[in-house]
């Protein structure tokens, strides 16, 4: 439940004293568990190009581990050994031949080094008297101080609610009367209002005992009907869309949230529900309709729970944005990004490429999505490259982009789109 910053002593709230010192780091068996594995591929690998056969790697993490990794505890299916169908299934050990050889991935090389420097650089008997004395002279890995590291358990998940989203006021009388606030309090959700610089509801990970955060890979843009004609009209449906796309976050959710009756919007109710179909279908986001606010904030809520519910137990450890895998609700260790490099990342003031500048001036034109303006950009990186291949082409200039291929259905651009373009950089009048 919210509860304002200026709230009495003892109240609930999601934040509001100064994070204390960041408590000693105490990893779980299956943590520790992954670690050795991940380690023991890692030097093994590091000495020779040899991948480690099955039998090569469960000898080796055997002496860390008090379950079997053969044999299931009574009344189980499960071994030791199957921590690394995770590790797979992630991309952070690679399986390749028959019979099974393993070895790190890039990405598991990388995880590696975080784990061992979290872990305090301990190793495992069988690097002690084998592989790991060979390479005690070799340079140490470089430290990641900036690596966040939560475990299951020990943090809440909170739902963070941009502050456009409230009526503005920031006192406690105008919180409480504010319909989000009201909705969300009452349906017992945990969530805080915070400046998104892309989006209007997302989650985070925050840890009980350091207050470090991660994001959860779900974000939520939310439009009320007659404010989703508005912003197809005003081009701000493209953009917010393109933004969303460039964020980092995995999966995107678009609430599409109806008002009254829906007939008193600047575009017909027919437009309005190809524009969301579109965003399903072309786009791939997951589009929700709800009846009313209400609905829409129990929606919320229930997302709240559910991640709750999935996350809880799992191993949360951060990554760059660049670097950031895809995510499965099942894997028990998820890679996330730090709340700081999510918002950072999105900010509208930052310096854009030249490319995604044309791509935002494509989206100017009526008429031309994300993905339409992406495989344009994606042939022709520059205004200044198209422009040249329209010198190149001649008379033949109009035709040029009608044969790029779009979206998961491979449609063509066509003629009509091309046209536009080519009269956009090459008429010296624009009517």
């Amino acid at each position: 439940m919210f509860t304002p910053r200026s709230a009495k002593p003892g109240t609930r709230q999601a934040n509001q004293h100064p994070p204390p010192p960041p408590a000693r780091y105490s990893p779980d068996h299956q943590f520790i568990l992954k670690t050795r594995i991940m380690n023991i591929l890692k030097t093994s690998c590091a000495l020779s190009s040899d991948f480690l056969t099955k039998a090569q790697l469960q000898a080796a993490a055997q002496p860390w581990c008090d379950v079997s990794f053969t044999r299931p505890d009574p009344g189980s299916h499960y071994t030791a050994w199957s921590s690394m169908a995770g590790l797979v299934k992630r991309g952070l050990v690679l399986r390749q031949g028959c019979p099974a050889r393993f070895s790190l991935s890039e990405a598991g090389r990388s995880m590696a080094r975080q784990l061992r420097d979290v872990e305090g650089g301990s190793q495992s008997p069988a690097l002690e008297t084998g592989v790991e004395q060979q390479s005690r002279t070799a340079a140490p890995p470089e430290p990641e101080a900036d690596t966040v590291i939560l475990q299951p358990n020990s943090f809440d998940i909170i739902l963070l609610v941009d502050k456009k989203e409230t009526s503005g006021g920031s006192g406690l009388q105008q919180l409480s009367k504010d319909a989000t606030v009201a909705d969300l309090s009452a349906l017992g959700a945990l969530f805080e209002l915070r400046h998104l610089k892309v989006g209007d509801f997302a989650w985070v990970c925050r840890d009980r005992a350091t207050g470090q955060e991660l994001v959860l890979p779900y974000i939520v843009e939310r439009k009320r009907m007659d404010d989703l004609a508005k912003s197809i009209r005003d081009g701000r449906f493209h953009e917010q869309k393109f933004r969303l796309k460039q964020s980092g976050v995995q999966h995107l959710l678009y609430l599409v949230e109806s008002h009254g009756d829906d007939q008193h919007t600047t575009l017909p109710l027919q437009t309005l529900n190809q524009a969301a179909i579109n965003t399903q279908v072309v786009d791939g986001f997951t589009v929700k309709t709800t009846q009313n606010h209400r609905g829409s904030m129990r929606f919320l809520a229930t997302m709240t729970r559910l991640l709750h519910a999935a996350y809880h137990g799992k191993i949360l450890v951060s990554c760059r944005c660049e670097g950031l895998p895809p995510t499965h609700i099942r894997d028990d260790l998820v890679s996330l990004m730090t709340f700081c490099e999510f918002n950072s990342a999105a900010t509208k003031t930052k310096a854009l490429s030249v490319s995604a500048m044309f791509v935002k001036q494509l989206l100017q034109l009526y008429g031309l999505s994300v993905e339409k303006a992406q495989v344009i950009v994606d042939r022709y990186p520059t205004p200044r490259a198209l422009m040249a291949a329209y010198q190149a082409e001649g008379a033949a200039g109009e035709k040029l982009l009608a044969g790029l291929r779009y979206g998961s259905l491979k449609r063509l651009i066509g003629p009509i789109i091309s046209r536009t373009v080519h009269q956009l950089y090459t008429n010296h009048t624009l009517s």
